[in-house]
């Protein structure tokens, strides 16, 4: 049998995959909330290592450093912490946007 006859292509349907958008978006956001408890732990440990105090904007007050020139390096690595928290708050309220989105579609 010709491999491009009407036959062939009859006989194999291509099958669409079934896909649970829903699940998926909360199998996600489950994901990203485990990341973000263990940002949290890290932040807190980085936060009692180094004893910092912070303002509500999350800027440096005061803090423990070993050196004079430890300040820079301290404040960078907090700095850091907080852009990983802010990338994973924002992921999680695209998916959160995306799957509520689903919801009121199912709904209505």
């Amino acid at each position: 049998m010709w491999p491009f006859s009407e036959t062939a292509r009859k006989s194999s349907p291509i099958e669409a995959p079934n896909v649970d958008r829903q699940s998926d978006l909360l199998a996600e956001l489950g994901v990203i909330d485990a990341q973000l408890n263990i940002l949290n732990h890290e932040a807190l440990e980085f936060r009692r290592k180094h004893e910092i105090i912070t303002d509500r904007f999350n800027q440096i007050v005061r803090m423990a450093s070993p050196s004079m020139n430890g300040r820079a390096s301290v404040e960078r690595e907090w700095r850091g912490l907080l852009r990983q928290a802010d990338k994973l708050l924002a992921r999680r309220n695209e998916v959160l946007a995306e799957w509520s989105g689903l919801k009121t579609r199912w709904v209505a």
